[in-house]
């Protein structure tokens, strides 16, 4: 049944990715970010997903995925900032973070799931999105729902928003309950694949947006990372 889990959100990853290929030529920079984010996502689920098959630990490879997808994530976030101020210190925040996150990795190696790292990068990237979905209301003149940097903010917070309560029980049951430990793991399987559903279909929107013959001509920097 575990398996089957991670099969499942390997495939998700993979559909994501081929959707994002498909959509290229149509990408912004926030979108082209994410693009290299699935890249990423999608060798380190291959190589985390080879190890568990032969009974090898993989922990270390997701605890280094933890960085570049962190980054990633961020610096598609701040693009979408409505002013530089704003972009700036998010830059820095996220540069803290990495500093930080060095020196976590460098005291406590990288075997144990980093689970104090992973709730730190999940609530400056739920902050992030927060803010970048306040500019996407305030910038999109109509159809904000259907916008595929909407439907991106949204795959972020409801990945990382659920899973904030979910790994910060994770430690404690693993303790206590294993049943109730791989209960809390496959949810998060489960939201994983419902953040990449929801991103393959922001590459769709994206698609189906460039094509439409009502596009629109012209646009500001702003609204064209916002509105593609």
């Amino acid at each position: 049944m575990h398996l089957f889990f991670i099969c499942l959100t390997f495939v998700s990853v993979l559909v994501a990715f081929c959707f994002g290929l498909a959509a290229f030529k149509y990408h912004n920079s926030t979108f082209r970010i994410i693009f290299i984010q699935l890249t990423v996502a999608l060798t380190t689920e291959s190589c985390g997903s080879y190890l568990f098959i032969n009974n090898q630990v993989n922990t270390w490879v997701f605890n280094l995925y933890l960085i570049p997808s962190t980054l990633l994530l961020g610096i598609a976030g701040i693009r979408l900032f409505a002013t530089s101020i704003a972009k700036k210190i998010g830059y820095i925040i996220f540069a803290l973070w990495l500093v930080g996150a060095s020196v976590y990795f460098s005291t406590a190696g990288l075997q144990s799931f980093a689970s104090k790292l992973f709730l730190s990068s999940s609530a400056l990237l739920i902050i992030t999105y927060f803010y970048a979905l306040f500019t996407v209301f305030f910038i999109t003149p109509r159809n904000v729902y259907f916008n595929p940097t909407f439907l991106l903010c949204i795959a972020i917070l409801l990945y990382y928003g659920c899973n904030i309560p979910n790994v910060g029980l994770l430690d404690y049951l693993m303790k206590t309950d294993m049943n109730m430990a791989r209960t809390l793991y496959r949810i998060n399987l489960i939201m994983c694949d419902v953040q990449y559903f929801i991103i393959s279909l922001c590459y769709y929107r994206l698609i189906s947006q460039k094509l439409s013959p009502g596009a629109a001509p012209q646009q500001t920097t702003l609204q064209a990372n916002i509105t593609q």
